[in-house]
């Protein structure tokens, strides 16, 4: 099958060209930057350089492609956007979705497999999730509206996945708080919350399935599972040998720690926020659901989440990103 991949370099969208080139599919990759492709040794893909906006490249990539997967997104590794950077992240992430579709659609690709995120999941909290979560909302409707708008056998088939918090990858929401977990830097948490969870090899085989599973038109959340803030905590402490102390507050205090945290540190400009409301306010986002309807119309299923987090850990303790002296 002819698959173009829109975002191949990011961890997931370089897992899941693997898996598709194991495969035997023949790929087409758009991408900004072509010298971050990490093609498996003998593999071969046609590459189409290009920002996710520009029309052209994306619909040149499209040609002949009979699947689309768009996983290319907003660059940063947390959900956190900068005031002065809304504008362009809801170009990359809405007008982005919008072009993409609307390629697939023209080339007359068969289905859109677009990838989004938990945040857009369940009731919106948009006064506490931020520009990335209406963002990623916005962009769902765009997509959803471009494969509606085709006729009979040109109407464009588009399933939306919305990982959780990904277990496992390099960088990422998760890695991040494990980190500061074991840095010291997280003391509270807000109580009565969990973290939503998926791991990553469940996030690529989701992927994979929904090139011909699913339902036409449906949203599925990829969710393994949730785990309380104080187990993830004495999980890192056991991988480090280092006690985690962390403590819950109401979610009211919570919410004003992270606002302090991000007031204090970009005044200092010292480093990025360690919460910040917008990155605390998508840990704890509740979805209203789980990822079972997910595991079942993709026939998946998920790995199990303790162990998943326990080999990140052990990775990340091994290449002293934490535990070190």
């Amino acid at each position: 099958m002819r698959i173009l991949v829109v975002g191949p370099t990011g961890e997931i969208g370089r897992r899941l060209v693997r898996r598709l080139l194991e495969a035997g599919h023949e790929l087409t990759l758009h991408t900004r930057r072509a010298d971050r492709l990490d093609l498996p040794p003998g593999a071969s893909a046609r590459v189409v350089e290009g920002a996710v906006t520009a029309r052209d490249t994306v619909e040149a990539a499209a040609e002949g492609c009979e699947v689309v997967y768009h996983l290319a997104g907003w660059r940063r590794a947390d959900f956190r956007v900068d005031a002065g950077e809304v504008e362009e992240m809801r170009r990359v992430v809405v007008t982005g979705a919008r072009v993409v579709a609307e390629s697939a659609r023209a080339a007359g690709a068969r289905r859109l497999v677009y990838t989004s995120s938990h945040l857009a999941v369940g009731e919106p909290r948009l006064s506490a999730e931020g520009d990335y979560a209406l963002a990623r909302r916005l962009a769902e409707a765009e997509v959803f509206r471009v494969g509606a708008a085709g006729l009979g056998t040109e109407r464009l088939e588009v399933l939306v996945l919305c990982p959780a918090l990904v277990v496992g990858l390099e960088r990422g929401p998760f890695t991040r708080l494990v980190e500061d977990l074991a840095a010291g830097r997280v003391p509270v948490y807000p109580e009565g919350t969990t973290l939503p969870l998926v791991a990553a090899e469940d996030v690529v085989e989701a992927h994979h399935r929904a090139l011909r599973g699913g339902v036409p038109g449906g949203k599925y959340l990829l969710m393994g599972g949730r785990m309380g803030w104080r187990q993830l905590a004495d999980l890192v402490g056991l991988a480090t040998g280092w006690p985690v102390v962390l403590r819950p507050v109401g979610a009211r205090a919570a919410r004003l720690a992270a606002s302090f945290d991000a007031a204090l540190l970009s005044r200092l400009r010292r480093r990025d926020p360690i919460a910040g409301p917008e990155r605390l306010a998508a840990l704890t986002h509740d979805p209203g659901e789980d990822g079972h309807r997910a595991a079942r119309e993709l026939s998946f299923e998920y790995h199990d989440l303790a162990a998943a987090i326990g080999a990140q850990l052990e990775a990340m303790v091994r290449a002293r990103r934490i535990g070190g002296d």
